[in-house]
């Protein structure tokens, strides 16, 4: 493949904000103890990271205009890394709230921006591997930054990982200044941004994605206090399961990009939405039968990081003349799934509910895939 070198350089930029975007859930509990507030606030920090990403990304995209993609790469990644460095010293929960803003507008130019770079690197026929690549950093934080963060920041000090991550992410930042080309793609304006709002079959794929996202982050924000009390886990168990989570997502999004490549996107993004409800189902079990919570958490990093790749091959497949913005309004739906169900969580939580989480997210997947059901037939006339 063509630019595989500047593919990777991106993957290693999305691994910096991946394990930016997600860490607060295996370091919650440090985080509250030492800033005195509760785990339901410090789950809000997801919250405010995902808001800021999902306004942020199509404003952030359509005032770069027909920037040179290359350039806007190296700021955001750039940014992502001092949030990174604001959060490791943040002296109070207030500023840490800011730096997580901060990450999350680096991060919303980066990821989007690197994803539509990667299909314009990429022949159409090696468009789903070549988005695969690039998302695979984020699917390697999942597998290998997250657990092995969480066990840091657990045994060390979570501002030890939130240092680390900035150290990475200078470190991905010089691979993607040295091998990423110059990349030109069409100026994205308010007006484009209207027409996929208004076009029903687009706008119902990019709910598809919100409801999806929205489930899983409803789930994994508490996911170290609900397996703390629901199967008595300490640090190594839950550095454990977090790591075949990640590892399981990671294998799944190269499988992604290979089923979209050989059965197409739709096929592939209907799979992962059925195999993400019965990780759901099962995944209470791990009270009783371990083994079962290790299979279905499996499942679940496998077909939720694997969907995401499939989602944006088969929106750029769909509206190719739109890749910049789709991708961009499809980031910011991603992350508007994620604050609604970061908030979700911490209402049900704060009601007593983490025993519910499990149920709760699998009706939201039930929602995605009747959205989903709905775009099959529109999806037709598209293409």
């Amino acid at each position: 493949m063509k630019n595989q070198y500047a593919l990777y350089a991106m993957a290693m930029g999305n691994f910096t904000i991946g394990i930016g975007s997600f860490i607060v859930a295996g370091i919650i509990n440090p985080i509250a103890a030492e800033f005195s507030v509760s785990i339901e606030l410090v789950g809000f920090l997801i919250t405010y990271y995902a808001l800021a990403y999902a306004i942020g990304s199509p404003l952030l995209i359509w005032w770069a205009g027909d920037a040179d993609r290359r350039k806007l790469l190296i700021w955001g990644l750039g940014l992502a890394v001092i949030g990174n460095v604001f959060a490791a010293v943040a002296p109070n929960y207030g500023l840490m709230i800011i730096a997580r803003v901060v990450q999350a507008l680096g991060a919303a130019v980066f990821t989007p921006t690197a994803s539509a770079c990667a299909s314009l690197l990429a022949t159409p026929k090696e468009r789903g591997k070549a988005i695969s690549i690039v998302f695979a950093g984020f699917a390697a934080a999942t597998a290998l930054g997250l657990p092995i963060g969480t066990f840091v920041g657990l045994t060390f000090g979570w501002r030890i990982t939130f240092a680390a991550v900035a150290i990475f992410g200078l470190l991905a930042l010089t691979a993607v200044y040295q091998l990423v080309p110059s990349v030109q793609a069409p100026p994205t304006n308010l007006a484009v941004f209207a027409k996929i709002l208004s076009d029903l079959p687009l706008l119902l794929m990019l709910l598809v994605t919100l409801t999806q996202l929205g489930s899983q982050v409803l789930l994994f924000t508490f996911i170290t206090p609900y397996i703390e009390q629901k199967a008595g886990f300490g640090t190594n168990e839950i550095t454990l399961l977090l790591l075949v989570n990640g590892v399981a997502g990671f294998i799944g999004n190269l499988w992604g990009g290979y089923l979209v490549d050989r059965i197409g996107s739709r096929l592939t993004t209907l799979l992962f939405l059925v195999s993400l409800g019965l990780a759901f189902i099962t995944f209470p079990l791990i009270e009783t039968a371990v083994w079962m919570g290790f299979v279905s958490i499996a499942i679940w990093g496998a077909v939720g990081i694997g969907f995401n790749a499939a989602q944006q091959a088969r929106l750029v497949t769909i509206a190719p003349q739109y890749s910049s913005a789709i991708l961009g309004l499809n980031a910011s739906f991603l992350y508007l799934g994620i604050t609604a169900g970061s908030v979700l969580a911490g209402v049900i939580v704060s009601q007593g509910g983490l025993f519910q989480l499990p149920w709760v997210a699998l009706g939201g997947v039930a929602i995605s895939t009747l959205l989903f059901m709905g775009t099959y037939r529109l999806e037709n006339r598209l293409t």
